[in-house]
């Protein structure tokens, strides 16, 4: 059943990552906080490397604030478990 799991999510990904390349939308910069892009990843994450890997996330609870694409960071970041 995990396997079924796993699959379906790295299917959910790529075919989020297909739509995303084949529209291009507009980058839209806006201040965010990475922490919190990374909190709300995590779980997926976690789920998408799988228990052979070591995922840690450290938090100093300073809020790492830049001007970037939401979308855009999230894809980055789930694209480093591929």
């Amino acid at each position: 059943m995990k396997a079924i799991e796993e699959s379906a999510l790295r299917a959910k990904n790529l075919l989020r990552h297909i739509l995303v390349a084949s529209h291009a939308p507009a980058i839209a910069p806006t201040p965010l906080d990475v922490g919190g892009v990374v909190a709300g990843l995590e779980p997926i994450i976690r789920r998408a490397v799988g228990d052979g890997v070591e995922f840690v996330v450290r938090k100093d609870g300073t809020a790492c604030v830049v001007r970037a694409d939401a979308s855009r960071l999230e894809q980055a970041l789930s694209l480093i478990h591929i």
